[in-house]
């Protein structure tokens, strides 16, 4: 049986597939009962966050300085909030908020770049 490599991946806004090579960013989904985490490929996560700029400059303050009250808490609500119009901090992702399947990709792709840099240097020698 094949392993699986990647989480199948869709982006919140386009509604498309994030492929492996895609550049992605985690927001919280707000939205979703429960709450979660909602992809999108980078060129969306850019138009969310300037129309977020745009539109509601005095809210994201809000939101700054509630996350910063709780930046020790990174399930506080004033992260989550945050997180809903910023995305998520890669260390905070893989560390509080990453899927099993993530943390495994995140080790393999970490895994991959130390040997491609241990190869690089074995052939600059």
């Amino acid at each position: 049986m094949a392993k699986k490599e990647q989480s199948v991946r869709t982006c919140g806004d386009c509604g498309k597939l994030i492929k492996k090579d895609d550049i992605w960013y985690p927001f919280f989904d707000i939205s979703s009962c429960g709450g979660g985490i909602m992809y999108l490929h980078a060129r969306c996560a850019v138009k969310r966050v300037v129309n977020m700029v745009k539109h509601d400059k005095a809210g994201l303050l809000h939101r700054a300085s509630e996350a910063d009250k709780d930046n020790d808490n990174p399930i506080s609500d004033g992260l989550m909030n945050f997180y809903w119009a910023f995305p998520i901090s890669p260390i905070h992702w893989a560390k509080f908020y990453a899927l099993e399947d993530d943390e495994k990709e995140v080790l393999r792709i970490a895994e991959e770049i130390k040997n491609q840099s241990k190869d690089k240097g074995n052939k600059q020698k």
